[in-house]
């Protein structure tokens, strides 16, 4: 019997044809053929993507019926399955359907990953196939899920030319925006990466490439045409993941140059540290309308410090951390912050946090 892993996918996906019944309207395209097509690829290189399967928690974005993360619950994994209502193809009954049919113990999340992705915990991986190019914001998404995930298995369309094939995009760090009826004819096609594009943006969002496989049309790929699909597959590890601080929730998209916005109530999670440094700035145009703005810091049960912002300009609060090896979740809030709408800006606005570092 073969035993490899791409032998358990194609068996597994058998088993769950079994379970879906005649008459729901189920998920029309084969969602583990894209793990099943990398996992054959590496198999001919004697390379798997099994050995990612064997260390933590797995996240699956954008699982549609559920298929790669029920084979990966089948594997041994721990699983949070998260997708939208809206835009699922049967609002999300497919999976809870299926999760049922299995006796099955995954955790489902409902979550617009585009405007605002805010995961539970950490991943050891996470599987993001075929949905990159579904996705208004790109950059935002990969960034923050670096934070998340230490590897993912990514997979998206790619493209060597533009669909008159005016342009060659392959070596050129590009991204076409495609016509909201000109791919498959789905307005929820956005951006269409070449592979350079590809790897640059997986660069600026804090991962390293480990594995990129091309499958499809190699010559004259191009954004649109059914004939030009070329598809990349990527293993990626987090450049960001193994960072002892994490922002957790209450935070804003992070700004070009490296800085992110708070709203009024934010937390971080602090691994192994006994003091944590935070590097923070009140602008003069919030300083002007708030006055002091005052920091409250805490961890679940136990009071911390306060610390006070007077007047405009950067400041250094500096947080010590529960005894422990373990993980720790700071709580913060300010006294005040910008409601949305202030300066023409649809955020909450309350203090920029510029850098973060371990003390010790």
């Amino acid at each position: 019997m073969d035993s490899t892993l791409s032998a358990r996918i194609a068996a597994f996906d058998e088993l769950l044809l079994a379970k879906k019944d005649a008459g729901f309207p189920w998920y029309p395209y084969y969602s583990l053929g894209g793990l099943y097509e990398i996992e054959l690829e590496l198999e001919k290189q004697e390379m798997s993507i099994a050995p990612y399967l064997t260390n933590g928690p797995v996240l699956d974005l954008c699982t549609a019926d559920g298929d790669v993360a029920f084979f990966l619950e089948s594997q041994g994994c721990g699983v949070t399955a998260v997708d939208l209502p809206h835009t699922n193809f049967n609002q999300m009954a497919g999976v809870r359907r299926m999760r049922e049919a299995l006796d099955s113990k995954i955790e489902i999340v409902e979550m617009d990953i585009d405007t605002q992705l805010s995961l539970p915990g950490r991943y050891e991986l996470a599987i993001f196939m075929g949905a990159l190019y579904h996705l208004k914001n790109p950059y935002s998404v990969l960034s923050t899920l670096a934070w998340h995930a230490r590897y993912a298995v990514i997979s998206t369309r790619v493209a060597r030319f533009t669909p008159d094939r005016a342009i060659a995009m392959h070596a050129a760090p590009l991204a076409y925006l495609v016509a909201g009826d000109e791919t498959n004819n789905d307005d929820t096609n956005f951006w269409i990466f070449s592979e350079a594009g590809l790897r640059r943006l997986l660069e600026r969002t804090h991962w390293r490439v480990e594995k990129l496989i091309l499958l499809g049309n190699a010559e004259s790929s191009d954004p649109a045409s059914d004939g030009g699909d070329q598809r990349a597959f990527c293993i990626v590890e987090s450049r960001a993941f193994d960072q002892p601080i994490l922002p957790l929730r209450g935070w804003n998209e992070k700004e070009p140059d490296g800085w992110s916005w708070s709203e009024r109530v934010f937390s971080f999670e602090v691994h192994a540290c006994s003091q944590i440094e935070l590097r923070l700035c009140l602008p003069e145009a919030l300083a002007n309308e708030l006055g002091e703005v005052t920091l409250t810091a805490h961890y679940p049960g136990e009071f911390v410090q306060t610390f006070s912002m007077p007047s405009a300009g950067e400041y250094s609060f500096r947080v010590n951390v529960p005894p422990g090896n373990g993980t720790a979740y700071l709580q913060c809030e300010l006294d005040k912050a910008m409601p949305r709408g202030s300066f023409d800006d649809k955020r909450e606005l309350g203090i920029m946090l510029l850098a973060m570092r371990r003390i010790s």
